[in-house]
């Protein structure tokens, strides 16, 4: 695996700060993966990027694709539900 422009340190504390800012009910989850993992079109595929899961998909109010030069990408999962013991 190749080298991505950011450290996973650096997109750790990206993640925090966009937590922060973004909040919306329909998010369940926020997460980090490698671009190539999560859409293989992405030329710098090496790269970090945040992935936030949502419920449903959000409207089209704008939200940010790329914060503080770290790609976020949003990804509709369902809702999520505590795992029956």
């Amino acid at each position: 695996m190749g080298k991505g422009r950011f450290s996973l340190n650096y997109v750790r504390e990206i993640k925090k700060l966009l937590l922060e800012i973004f909040k919306n009910s329909k998010m369940v989850g926020c997460g980090i993966s490698r671009l190539k993992t999560m859409d293989p079109s992405f030329a710098d595929g090496d790269d970090y990027c945040i992935v936030i899961n949502l419920s449903e998909p959000l409207s089209d109010e704008s939200y940010p694709v790329v914060f503080m030069n770290v790609q976020v990408l949003y990804k509709v999962v369902g809702k999520i539900y505590p795992q029956k013991k």
